[in-house]
């Protein structure tokens, strides 16, 4: 299975912003009430019924939708979960997605209808009230967001040092250090910055830990660019793949040819994870 990571949840976020900003939110058909679960300043979902949309924005892997009553609904894909926008359609389009075994949330607005779509079942959503005393990190238990201000290049060589014994890669996957980067770029950011993803955190160079940083930058926002990497269930809120998977350096590629040395890619265990690496060009 391959969990949304920061490009997908980033990719999401602009399409509903551009669909859902401005419009109400009529009423919620639950077909599964254990879908909810509870943060900081848990609140009731019917709170927001007739309250409208005032943005929709990331924090790590974490889609929030602001409402004008100042509470938030943050949904949380997991492995399989899919949000999935469907305009005014025919009733016989509509009721094909309103009908699928899958979808288990279906929050009805004012110009439209957005599912929630979940495989495995694995997915969440919270409902909370905003308070300016608990930030982001705070309430979704999180470290910097990798594409933020707060996650620099000083950040990342400063909390790698701390680490002595963590593998490079079971250091990036640590939500609670970094928000939004998973296995698929995890392993793409180590390769484009030639460290191999089993050394430890702390053996980084101040210099080795900067050109981390920005591969890092990089490879998430050219997936972004590319719409997100699908290989099984991802899907954009139009239900449209993404493409990044073509542009893959390692990542699912073990025992084919580095696209840079033409050395043999080899895969190895890292924390649980598969991790592909090239031997050869990285160190």
């Amino acid at each position: 299975m391959y969990m949304p990571e920061l490009p997908e949840v980033e990719t999401i976020t602009r399409n509903l912003n551009i669909n859902l900003v401005g419009q109400k939110l009529l009423s919620i058909d639950f077909l599964r009430k254990d879908i909810i679960a509870e943060k900081l300043n848990p609140v009731s979902e019917y709170l927001l019924l007739g309250e409208s949309i005032i943005k929709v924005f990331r924090y790590g892997k974490y889609l929030l939708f602001q409402f004008t009553n100042n509470y938030l609904m943050i949904v949380h894909l997991r492995m399989t979960g899919k949000l999935l926008y469907l305009p005014l359609l025919s009733e016989e389009d509509k009721n094909l997605y309103l009908n699928h075994k899958h979808t288990h949330v279906i929050f009805n607005f004012s110009d439209g209808e957005l599912l929630f779509n979940d495989v495995r079942r694995f997915g969440k959503i919270y409902f909370s009230k905003i308070d300016n005393s608990v930030t982001l990190e705070e309430l979704l238990n999180s470290g910097p967001d990798a594409l933020s201000e707060n996650f620099s290049k000083d950040y990342l060589y400063q909390r790698s040092q701390k680490s002595p014994k963590k593998a490079i890669k079971t250091f990036l996957l640590d939500q609670k250090i970094v928000a939004g980067i998973g296995n698929i770029y995890a392993d793409e950011c180590l390769f484009l910055a030639a460290i191999k993803p089993n050394r430890a955190a702390a053996s980084l160079t101040r210099e080795e830990s900067s050109t981390l940083h920005d591969k890092i930058i990089q490879v998430l926002e050219d997936s972004i660019l590319s719409g997100g990497t699908t290989f099984s269930d991802y899907r954009t809120a139009d239900n449209h793949k993404g493409n990044f998977q073509n542009k893959l350096f390692v990542y699912g590629r073990a025992g084919e040819s580095c696209r840079i040395c033409s050395n043999t890619l080899e895969s190895i265990k890292i924390a649980g994870r598969t991790t592909v690496y090239c031997p050869k060009c990285q160190i």
